[in-house]
């Protein structure tokens, strides 16, 4: 359990603090969200799905633009 707490705290550290270069986008569920580790209640996990699978989305939309903005679309050597 004690190197279960330690990798946490590593990871932790890690996205609150990421290496030079490194953007790190936390999607995090909404305040509604109301499922926990044992929830077995199918109306909640399947809120839980459709509300991560919609902030996915949006983070990956917003990511998207702020990574090809002022790039030629079809341009695949800009990251190069």
């Amino acid at each position: 359990m004690a190197q279960r707490v330690q990798l946490h705290e590593q990871a932790t550290a890690l996205l609150q603090a990421p290496p030079p270069g490194i953007e790190i986008v936390d999607i995090c569920p909404p305040d509604s969200f109301t499922a926990g580790r044992f929830t077995r209640k199918l109306s909640e996990l399947q809120y839980g799905y459709e509300a991560g699978l919609e902030a996915a989305t949006r983070a990956i939309g917003e990511w998207q633009q702020r990574c090809f903005a002022g790039h030629t679309p079809g341009n695949r050597n800009a990251f190069v």
